[in-house]
């Protein structure tokens, strides 16, 4: 798949995700702020009227409810959107808790199931060790805890 990422501004960048091969078209520098996170929540291209609110509202409402800036990414005919969310800690958690309570209701309305959510996760260079641990081992430590799948996507961010 292809990517088309901005060269990130400061700090080089890596990028965790739920999944792999994931195309990551639309995709912003990540933040150089240490307190600052920026997360993209997947959206199935079908999902993004309910996801966005008639008028953007409910894209307003999180956005007014946690603090986050929020927004979703135009139609790049992947199939899929990007709600691109930026804040600290406990506000995207809560912005990722509305988007994913919203996903579950529009699919439960169209009689489907949600079984999988990805999220991609951007980086500082400076904490990824910390974050894969010791030969994986923090990943492996969440992905039993969790049953999350996690990958870092290095070269999908270095632009290799």
């Amino acid at each position: 798949l292809d990517a088309e990422l901005r060269a990130p501004e400061g700090p080089a960048t890596s990028c965790v995700s739920s999944t792999a091969g994931i195309a990551l078209s639309n995709v912003h520098a990540a933040s150089a702020g240490l307190n600052e996170m920026h997360i993209h929540f997947v959206v199935p291209d079908r999902c993004a009227g309910i996801i966005l609110g008639k008028g953007g509202m409910r894209l307003k409402q999180v956005r007014a409810t946690t603090g986050c800036n929020v927004w979703m990414t135009p139609r790049d005919g992947s199939g899929d959107r990007y709600v691109v969310i930026i804040g600290s800690y406990s506000q995207c958690e809560t912005a990722q808790t509305m988007f994913a309570d919203s996903l579950k209701e529009a699919l439960h309305l169209q009689n489907e199931e949600l079984h999988d959510i990805t999220v991609v996760l951007f980086l500082p260079t400076t904490v990824i060790g910390v974050v894969i641990g010791k030969q994986g081992s923090r990943l492996q430590q969440v992905n039993q805890q969790s049953g999350t799948k996690i990958e870092v996507l290095r070269d999908e961010v270095e632009g290799k």
